[in-house]
């Protein structure tokens, strides 16, 4: 990030980091009605695609745990430029 970049890893829209590694959030989407099984099948595809990218510049492991993760994103933005 360079020096002066706002960075942030969620919002109040976004899933949480835990979430997003462990679909957390797409199964309660689907138990509360708001996915159907071809559009979660979809939603499943293009997070697995995200997760993948997220760990491999992380520099971790595919398998690595949400909270592994979220510690890796803190310490990502933490060494960062960013503001």
């Amino acid at each position: 990030m360079p020096s002066g970049a706002v960075a942030s890893f969620g919002t109040h829209d976004t899933a949480t980091v835990p979430g997003l590694v462990s679909e957390a959030d797409l199964d309660e989407r689907v138990e509360v009605g708001h996915l159907g099984e071809d559009a979660v099948a979809h939603a499943r595809d293009a997070r697995r695609h995200d997760r993948e990218r997220l760990v491999r510049v992380l520099g971790l492991d595919a398998d690595t745990g949400p909270d592994a993760v979220l510690d890796a994103v803190h310490a990502q933005l933490a060494d960062s430029d960013a503001d």
